[in-house]
């Protein structure tokens, strides 16, 4: 009984040495089993190599089965609770990308793809890697301190208040430089040249400041041209009303004045209204000059607000008449 009793207890011993085996080891089991046999279609490994993922980074990419999408596969696909605008998400195991084709927009799916491939990488970390990554992406976080991904963590809060270490460990990976010496050396096990994938941030960011920038620019001018123009129009109107009363005085003249004095104020008269004719020209190209600014202001909002469309996948999509 008691040879079968220890027979029994390093029977059990072994399969929960095993079992903790395949536990511990589950992801790369699993990892192993999806990448069999596959091959990344061309735009996945595209985004792989413009984002410099490293080998170990592309399996983790690779054994998600990301994917490209238009608005109706992907909304049906990334049915998040996130309040900011989707790109991208991993769900179940898999990434789906939003498919971003307007031209001044590149670097939006680079960033979204290594952006959602850290977060599968993330779930594969052990529960102390992970603890050790978190305090140094909430220090890196305090240190930045950037009002936009303030108010991007401010909202995730909100959402998913239990995920905010992993949506940093993404976000601060693809979008923010200079993490310091530990999370540097942490991020090279994904990226050869982690600064490319900023660099792709950075430029689909910089066409919305620039446009953002510009409108704000002639919104001042315009500003500006509305008070000349206001101001010449109520100098145009007191005018008018002088020129009329000259020009009864004028028309009362020849039974009060000389002919030389007369003759003289019919000059003096003939001299303002020239003056305020020269003027009325001016407030004309005043005003063609506000209007053709006002074309290219809105023109700039109209052009800001289809690349935000772009980026957002439960936008309408415009249809010909």
């Amino acid at each position: 009984m008691v040879k079968k009793l220890v027979k029994i207890i390093s029977g059990v011993t072994v399969l929960a040495i095993a079992l903790a085996i395949i536990f511990f080891n589950r992801y790369s089991i699993y990892d192993w089993e999806r990448l069999h046999n596959y091959h990344a279609p061309q735009n996945i490994a595209l985004l792989a190599d413009q984002t410099t993922m490293t080998s170990k980074a592309r399996e983790i990419f690779y054994a998600t089965y990301p994917q490209i999408q238009g608005k109706t596969e992907f909304n049906s696909n990334c049915q998040v609770k996130e309040q900011t605008i989707v790109l991208g998400c991993y769900t179940s195991g898999s990434i789906f990308l939003f498919n971003v084709d307007t031209p001044e927009l590149n670097g939006v799916e680079q960033v979204t793809a290594a952006h959602e491939m850290l977060h599968a990488a993330y779930a594969r970390l052990s529960s102390s890697e992970k603890k050790r990554i978190d305090v140094l992406l909430e220090e890196a976080f305090k240190k930045i301190n950037n009002p936009e991904l303030n108010q991007t963590m401010a909202s995730y809060q909100k959402t998913e208040p239990a995920e905010q270490d992993n949506e940093l460990h993404s976000i601060l990976a693809t979008e923010h430089e200079n993490l310091g010496t530990d999370l540097e050396t942490y991020y090279r096990q994904y990226f050869a040249n982690r600064a490319q994938v900023v660099a792709y941030a950075n430029q689909y960011k910089e066409v919305f400041i620039n446009i953002k920038n510009q409108v704000a620019n002639d919104d001042a001018q315009l500003a500006i041209q509305k008070t000349k123009i206001v101001n010449l129009e109520n100098s145009l109107n007191t005018q008018y009303t002088n020129l009329q009363a000259e020009k009864d005085t004028l028309q009362a003249g020849p039974r009060t004045l000389s002919v030389s004095s007369f003759n003289t104020e019919v000059s003096n008269y003939n001299n303002l209204v020239d003056q305020y004719n020269a003027q009325v020209a001016t407030l004309q190209a005043y005003i063609t000059a506000y209007n053709a600014l006002v074309t290219q202001r809105n023109a700039l909002a109209v052009q800001q607000q289809g690349l935000a469309n772009s980026l957002n996948s439960n936008a309408p999509t415009a249809t010909p008449s």
